[in-house]
């Protein structure tokens, strides 16, 4: 699950229990006031990870919170649901295990690419919209706080390029992927409706 404005649209709770989630940033305000969490969880951005510590920490020990791992670039607090991540590849390289990760370029590409290292060979798009720069750049008005450092987003070479790359590798490796937003701009998938993904869904 990206977290572009399509992503608002996502009627979360009523999504099938078989199908597993992959929330990313700041996506967890949503979650936490919906009292609804992902199967997994991914801050692969060292600014937001930082900045978002002392929440994320709350959110992990928290036993109400039944997201089964937190994907981060640094173990923020002792609990066995966090994983580290490395990369041992460089940027684009994409692996396909979680000992052997390339820099995907940017969270969401780098969550399907653990998705794929987990073993999962079906994976469905949603909320990345790739629109930024635009007016509601985000799903939720409150996604950063005022003063909240970010990345500067580089759409063409850390977005577009990395998932047409990603495209090409999960392709070769018979990973089927998606994509479910309609308001996306990423052309590099076969577009298909969610509702019908979810029924076909096993």
């Amino acid at each position: 699950m990206g977290c572009g404005p399509s992503l608002a649209a996502l009627q979360v709770k009523r999504l099938p229990n078989h199908v597993h989630t992959f929330g990313m940033k700041n996506a967890w305000k949503y979650f936490q006031r919906l009292k609804w969490w992902p199967t997994y969880y991914a801050n692969l951005d060292k600014k937001s990870e930082d900045y978002n510590r002392e929440s994320l920490v709350e959110i992990i020990k928290d036993p109400s919170v039944l997201t089964r791992t937190f994907f981060l670039h640094e173990k923020v607090c002792e609990s066995d649901r966090i994983e580290v991540v490395r990369y041992r590849r460089g940027l684009f390289d994409f692996g396909a295990s979680m000992g052997d990760l390339g820099d995907g370029g940017n969270s969401a590409t780098n969550a399907a690419q653990i998705a794929v290292a987990l073993g999962y060979t079906q994976i469905a798009l949603v909320g990345v919209d790739l629109n930024y720069g635009a007016e509601n750049e985000y799903f939720i008005s409150d996604y950063h706080k005022d003063g909240e450092p970010v990345n500067e987003h580089q759409v063409e070479t850390y977005h577009n390029h990395a998932w047409v790359l990603f495209a090409k590798w999960a392709k070769k490796r018979g990973v089927l992927v998606v994509n479910c937003g309609r308001q996306s701009t990423l052309k590099c998938f076969t577009f298909q409706n969610l509702a019908s993904v979810l029924k076909k869904a096993t």
